[in-house]
């Protein structure tokens, strides 16, 4: 090389370097923040049924009654979209968190035709607040999916779920997970 072309190779190399050194330092010493920092949780406490949780932006919550009682706690995301079809229907777009409490002689679950029952995918255990649980994971008809877990106290059972369109697994699951996180029995 001639030694008026290194001198000029040189800097560019070194710019490039001093460029890298300065984006890799930015990245690494960024503040990162938690989902609960990015952007405000909401928080919800029901005496009548029991427990508090926080909930993250982008869902609307409605209390579901039964002669004016408290049964039930939606938090639907604001992309939510549902088709009626087959049996019942199936979400198509977002998803719903619900949490329910009922007597434990009460069954909620209703008989459905072999044919649009839903497919178990996984069964584990897990804790929630002290409070051993059933963890399961089901793929319905259409598309959607579920995450259910039931907790017994007593005589009563507090049933958590997170139904959502199967594109949208990824995002309502950590929404969910992180939900739970946050599951507290009120005493």
């Amino acid at each position: 090389m001639k030694k008026g072309i290194i001198t000029p190779v040189i800097l560019v190399i070194v710019a490039i370097g001093m460029v890298a050194v300065v984006t890799i330092a930015y990245f690494q010493f960024k503040p990162k923040l938690s989902p609960q920092t990015q952007s405000p949780w909401a928080s919800y406490e029901s005496k009548v049924l029991g427990f508090s949780l926080k909930y993250p932006p982008g869902y609307e919550m409605n209390e579901e009654k039964l002669k004016d009682i408290v049964i039930s706690v939606i938090f639907k995301t604001t992309d939510y979209a549902y088709e009626s079809g087959i049996e019942d229907g199936y979400i198509k777009k977002g998803g719903v968190i619900k949490i329910s409490v009922y007597e434990n002689k009460f069954s909620l679950i209703k008989d459905v035709h072999a044919e649009y029952a839903p497919k178990n995918i996984s069964q584990t255990e897990q804790t929630i607040d002290g409070v051993k649980g059933t963890y399961i994971i089901m793929e319905h008809l259409g598309g959607e999916k579920s995450h259910d877990i039931s907790l017994k106290r007593g005589t009563r059972v507090t049933s958590l779920q997170a139904n959502f369109a199967g594109r949208d697994e990824k995002r309502i699951v950590s929404d969910f997970q992180q939900v739970l996180s946050t599951f507290k029995f009120l005493d």
